[in-house]
């Protein structure tokens, strides 16, 4: 596998190709063997000779009586041999010096994760103009490790948890209960497969060898887990009894090996809660929420989960749900349960639970006043080129749809794997569910993109640029990172309050000046060329005036072309385009936030510096007229939502950003197909934006309903 590995697809593809000829070979120059071998007359005269016979498929005469099949080292040094005929000369790099080079490159890079190729690729890139990193001061840190026992063990530590993670993931198996797309070209014909698929991924995927499988691969994960869990218990206790002060020290607290280990006993409550020990799992719960050192951003789920196993596992069922009631409440209490997604699961767990144990009403507790808003629904039909089944373990990934083509003579081809469900758009093509409600959004006058967390985050950094790579000890070690080390930690808002409070009073407290007042400032202004004139201009007028421009250079007449523009003179088609762009500029240099915008933009676009959350796919021009339809009270509280927990919160934005720039209208979107629902952080985001002001709809895709009555009849009558 490790020569193996040296090899390109390509190549192993080839490879495998050669090594499954000569297998076919090899049994066919057997069954030749054999069949000789009991048809040739022993016409030997003399003790012990030794017949020989040729093969037709082996020229070389071969020996009856000394054949014997291949070992297994000499295969495997068979497949070397090729290997290396491919590859060329190859050098084996010392175990040893490669654990060095990984050690300094845990060392160098801060690295949080366990990985056996040292990230090296960054800083050649760097270094050869490939990759443009943002400006800022480098500030290492020389406490991160307190001495090198401490290295040793967080390096340990870091291992143990991806090997154990990556046994989970073995556990789980690949393509169980994957869900495919099959295209519905003929309902008879891809019935029996679909349920051929299903019957084979419950036999074969989840039969008992493989039941057996997962189950010794958990146990093996709780069993080594279980090994870190003293040491885990000692760290905790060496960290509550220190006497400075946690919330300085939180963030360097994840270079601690009590941080690794709190994460390796983390995966050990998968393994816990997959194999159904669910006694074992709120032991290490409780022991979990009883320290208030590590990972304390995971403290809502822990209790989330350990209210469930009360509530519903326990021997005596009231006794467990007023227990799971008292752990809700702890949770409501606790001031490090800050995620509006799970602090929602709690409140409705707990909502729940008084309901079901009876409480009086009185007594109840009533958060109707922080129900989440809904977005207003709109439902569109559209035409489905395909339909859900279940695939076999293995047949498509996770994230996988597969199209199955009938042949000419009505039988089914080979699946075509696909990454989305399609839908029939208008102009005939297949398109994605969000692609297909852009195009509906295009008929009402909005433009739109696809774009998910990519808008709001790229606001957000272009807003926050300087905030973000401010010095601040510890947070940038080297040279080669696109966000300071704590963003996606809640120690990046605390070190940065100040500044961020005031950066968002900023931007809210920013203003849009109305015609009349860009009249009198334009007024008021002298005639010369105080103000630029802005790069991006009306794209009407753009083509118009290419166009111009480029049949000039190819020798036509002016008023041929002019002709052809049903439009005032050119002269005057770029003066009201100039008096516009002047507008345009005293209006944006007078909003804080839009001058900020447009400021950094044109300082980093250019040479594409990178930037977490920052997309540069997406138009200056779009940037600024999303950011002005927004505006600067909505946007200022959207930003500081981000700032606050950006780890959590960069995730789950609805898919759609809308705008109407004429009208000054945005509008996010929520696209959900048939059978989808949204999840918890989506429901947050649509209440917090709707709370701000902010325009937001679920738009529901359906399949056509003439399209499932005509199904159902065809049905019927068969």
């Amino acid at each position: 596998m490790e020569a193996m590995s040296m090899l390109s697809l390509a190549e192993v593809k080839a490879l495998a190709r050669v090594q499954l000829v000569e297998a076919i070979m090899n049994h066919f120059r057997q069954q030749s063997f054999i069949s000789k071998r009991l048809l040739l007359k022993n016409t030997s005269s003399h003790a012990g000779q030794v017949n020989t016979i040729k093969d037709p498929l082996f020229p070389r005469p071969r020996e009856l009586v000394a054949y014997s099949f291949d070992s297994a080292d000499q295969r495997h040094e068979a497949l070397i041999a090729k290997i290396v005929k491919i590859s060329g000369p190859c050098l084996k790099i010392c175990p040893q010096i490669l654990k060095i080079f990984l050690r300094l490159h845990l060392v160098f890079l801060r690295s949080r994760e366990y990985t056996d190729k040292p990230a090296l690729v960054q800083a050649i890139l760097a270094r050869i103009g490939q990759r443009n990193f943002p400006p800022y001061e480098v500030k290492r840190s020389t406490t991160v490790f307190r001495n090198r026992e401490e290295l040793m063990k967080y390096e340990e530590a870091l291992y143990v948890e991806h090997q154990l993670d990556e046994m989970v993931a073995a556990a789980a198996g690949p393509g169980s209960g994957t869900t495919i797309f099959v295209k519905d070209a003929d309902h008879d014909n891809v019935d029996p497969y679909l349920l051929a698929a299903k019957a084979k991924a419950n036999s074969g995927a989840r039969g008992k060898d493989r039941k057996q499988e997962s189950t010794e691969i958990l146990e093996a994960v709780v069993e080594e887990a279980e090994k870190f869990r003293q040491l885990w218990r000692q760290y905790v206790a060496s960290e509550q009894s220190a006497e400075d002060g946690a919330v300085t020290n939180y963030y360097m607290l994840r270079f601690s090996p009590g941080w690794i280990y709190t994460r390796i006993l983390r995966t050990e409550l998968k393994a816990l809660a997959t194999l159904k020990r669910y006694q074992e799992e709120a032991f290490l719960l409780v022991e979990l929420l009883d320290q208030k050192v590590y990972c304390l951003d995971t403290r809502g789920s822990w209790y989330d989960r350990l209210a469930l196993i009360k509530a519903n596992y326990a021997y005596d069922k009231r006794l467990g749900k007023q227990e799971a009631l008292q752990v809700c409440m702890q949770a409501l209490r606790d001031k490090h349960v800050y995620a509006a997604d799970i602090t929602a699961a709690i409140q409705a767990r707990l909502v729940r639970l008084e309901s079901e144990l009876r409480i009086p009403f009185r007594d109840r507790h009533d958060f109707s006043y922080l129900e989440l808003r809904e977005a207003h629904k709109r439902v569109l039909t559209g035409e489905r080129l395909n339909r859900p089944g279940t695939a076999a373990p293995g047949y498509a990934s996770s994230h996988s749809y597969a199209y199955l083509i009938p042949n000419a003579d009505g039988t089914l081809g080979s699946p075509e794997i696909q990454q989305r469900p399609l839908w029939l758009k208008n102009d005939g093509s297949a398109v994605s569910v969000e692609e297909l409600a852009l195009a509906f959004y295009a008929t009402l006058g909005y433009k739109g993109f696809h774009s998910e967390n990519a808008i709001l985050s790229t606001l957000f950094g272009l807003l926050f640029w300087d905030i973000l790579f401010t010095p601040m000890e510890g947070v940038f070690e080297t040279a080669y990172q696109i966000a300071p080390l704590d963003l996606s930690t809640d120690a990046f808002y605390v070190t940065r309050q100040g500044m961020i409070e005031e950066r968002v009073h900023a931007i809210a407290q920013s203003t849009i000046l109305s015609a009349d007042q860009i009249d009198e400032m334009l007024d008021s202004a002298p005639e010369g060329g105080e103000i630029e004139t802005p790069l991006v201009v009306d794209e009407d007028v753009a083509v118009k005036t290419s166009t111009i421009d480029d049949a000039n250079e190819e020798g036509e007449s002016r008023g041929d072309i002019e002709e052809k523009i049903p439009t005032v003179t050119n002269s005057k088609l770029l003066e009201e385009d100039r008096q516009r762009a002047r507008r345009l500029t005293v209006k944006r240099k007078a909003c804080y936030y839009l001058d900020l915008l447009s400021r950094v933009d044109d300082q980093f676009r250019a040479r594409n510096i990178l930037c977490a959350g920052v997309s540069w796919t997406f138009a200056k021009e779009e940037l600024l007229q999303i950011a002005e339809c927004i505006g600067g009270d909505a946007l200022a509280e959207i930003c500081k939502h981000l700032a606050q927990g950006y780890g959590q919160r960069c995730s789950g934005m609805p898919d759609l950003c809308c705008w109407d720039y004429e009208k000054r209208l945005v509008k996010f979107v929520e696209v959900k197909g048939p059978g989808d629902r949204l999840s918890s952080k989506q429901k947050v985001w649509i209440d917090m934006l709707l709370s701000v002001g902010v325009d937001v709809e679920l738009c529901l895709v359906e399949a056509s309903t003439a399209e499932e009555e005509f199904e159902e009849e065809r049905r019927q009558m068969n």
